[in-house]
């Protein structure tokens, strides 16, 4: 069967935090026991107990799946521009199952990968790279990078990362915690002052870095930054408007699935489009806390029986 690898991930941590607890219990299983019972508690143990080298091969596929967890929820993140993190945190991926793979293969030169680890970071490589192969040739994603103000074109110019004729060389760190995203970008700089408002010359201006993007800023800051300097490179900021509204992952769109079909079922089949629409989008308002402190009962009036009406 199939398993997704944020499943595995979430039972590795989850084994690795019980561990002392599974020793317990296991220890624990012939306690009290005679005869067949014994045998058969015995046998259990031997089955179930974890060794050394298998609790230092989770601690492994930890390693190698964290950042696939944080670099999920980078692009999960909701309010601020998700497509242009898209490149950065594949190509850091990328990085990162290289840097594994050199570091396994060297682990294992005298002795035996019994759990076949390598073969499997290497599976997950060639997977990754058919996606980063698609990205690259997007022009929505391309388009993404270079209006990113964090970025603009110099990420892409960065030949240790983009030339195929140039090795990787991923960071040591590469494993860490911490955004991908924020990862990806940190050694980008910004400088130049802004130009003639022109077409052609504030597209230059741009691309050469006039009003460079505060480094102590993320990528919640990118929007902002448009907002306060789009004006100076019109009708680029036309353009940001469009591409930078693309979701880089369809994460929020099964969201709103899940949560349209909590609201639109058999029970309500007589909702018109309208009615549904407005519905679905209150109860998203209202997840996102708009109407706080509101009394929605404010000069609506409620009728209630009195007294004498149920003596009646």
């Amino acid at each position: 069967m199939r398993v997704r690898w944020n499943s595995i991930l979430a039972e590795l941590q989850r084994a690795k935090l019980l561990r002392p607890a599974i020793a317990a219990y296991l220890e624990s299983l012939p306690n009290g026991l005679s005869g067949k019972k014994k045998t058969a508690a015995l046998t259990k143990q031997k089955k179930w107990t974890v060794s050394v080298s298998g609790w230092e091969m989770i601690d492994t596929m930890i390693d190698i799946l964290k950042p696939f967890e944080q670099g999920t929820r980078d692009l999960s993140m909701s309010g601020v521009p998700t497509l242009c993190m898209v490149l950065p945190i594949y190509k850091s991926l990328e990085e990162h199952l290289k840097a594994q793979i050199s570091a396994l293969t060297v682990s294992f030169e005298d002795t035996e990968d019994e759990f076949k680890i390598v073969n499997a970071v290497k599976l997950g490589l060639d997977k990754l790279s058919i996606y980063l192969e698609k990205a690259v040739k997007s022009d929505y994603h391309l388009l993404a990078v270079v209006l990113n103000p964090q970025l603009r074109l110099q990420y892409l110019e960065d030949d240790t990362r983009w030339a195929p004729e140039v090795p990787t060389t991923p960071s040591a760190s590469s494993a860490t915690s911490g955004s991908l995203y924020m990862r990806s970008v940190q050694r980008q700089t910004s400088s130049q002052d802004a130009s003639s408002p022109s077409w052609t010359l504030a597209l230059d201006s741009y691309l050469n870095g006039a009003y460079p993007f505060p480094e102590d800023k993320g990528v919640e800051y990118i929007l902002s930054w448009w907002s306060a300097y789009g004006s100076k490179f019109a009708p680029l900021d036309a353009i940001v408007r469009d591409i930078l509204a693309i979701h880089g992952v369809s994460v929020s769109v099964e969201r709103l699935f899940s949560s349209s079909g909590l609201t639109l079922h058999d029970n309500r089949a007589r909702l018109t489009a309208v009615m549904a629409g407005k519905t679905i989008i209150t109860k998203e308002w209202l997840k996102r806390g708009f109407g706080e402190g509101v009394d929605y009962l404010e000069g609506v009036a409620i009728w209630e029986k009195d007294s004498d009406e149920e003596s009646d």
